[in-house]
C-alpha cells in the first residue's frame, strides 16, 4: 500500500471547525470521548487514547460530541450510550444501507446528511465519503436549527 493510500485510510482526522461551530449553537460540548491531545473540540471533558472512551460511561457529562474512529466497536458504544440516554451528536460516515447505520439512525432523534463532502482538519482534501450527524436527545429543534441549512434533515 502506498503512503498516500495509508494517509487516506487514517481514522484520526479531526472534526472540521464548520461542524464544531454548529454544535456550539446547541450547547458547549461536555464530553468528547474520542478526542486527541490538545482537545480540539473544546470539550469540558475529553478522552484520548490513554483515557479510553470505549470503556467509560458517557452519560451525565452534558452534550456528548463524538467523531469516532470508523470502527464497529465505536458504533456499538454510540448505540449503547444513546440507549442509556446520553445526549449526543455523532459524526459518522453516511452509509444508510449498512445495518449498523440503520440501527443508529433508528435510535436517533434526528439525522443530518451533510451536503457535499467534509474536509477534516489535517486532511489534504475532502473526504472520499459522505457524512451524517446523528442526534440523540431531547433538543431536536435546536439540532434542526443548527444543521438544517447544511444538509438534509430526517
Amino acid at each position: 500500500m502506498s503512503s498516500k493510500r495509508n494517509a487516506e485510510a487514517r481514522d484520526d482526522w479531526q472534526t472540521p471547525q464548520v461542524v464544531l461551530d454548529r454544535v456550539a449553537k446547541i450547547d458547549r460540548i461536555g464530553l468528547d470521548p474520542a478526542s486527541c491531545p490538545g482537545n480540539p473540540t473544546g470539550a469540558r471533558v475529553h478522552l484520548t487514547p490513554n483515557r479510553n472512551g470505549l470503556v467509560r460511561p458517557w452519560t451525565n457529562n452534558g452534550l456528548v460530541f463524538v467523531n469516532p474512529p470508523y470502527r464497529m466497536e465505536w458504533y456499538r458504544k454510540i448505540l449503547k450510550e444513546a440507549l442509556c440516554d446520553a445526549e449526543m451528536i455523532a459524526l459518522l460516515m453516511a452509509k444508510p444501507g449498512a445495518r449498523y447505520f440503520q440501527d443508529l439512525a433508528a435510535a436517533a432523534t434526528a439525522v443530518c446528511f451533510w451536503r457535499g463532502r467534509l474536509t477534516f482538519k489535517g486532511a489534504p482534501a475532502s473526504a472520499a465519503f459522505d457524512s451524517a450527524l446523528l442526534y440523540f436527545g431531547p433538543r431536536r429543534e435546536s439540532f434542526a436549527d443548527a444543521f438544517s441549512d447544511v444538509g438534509w434533515l430526517v
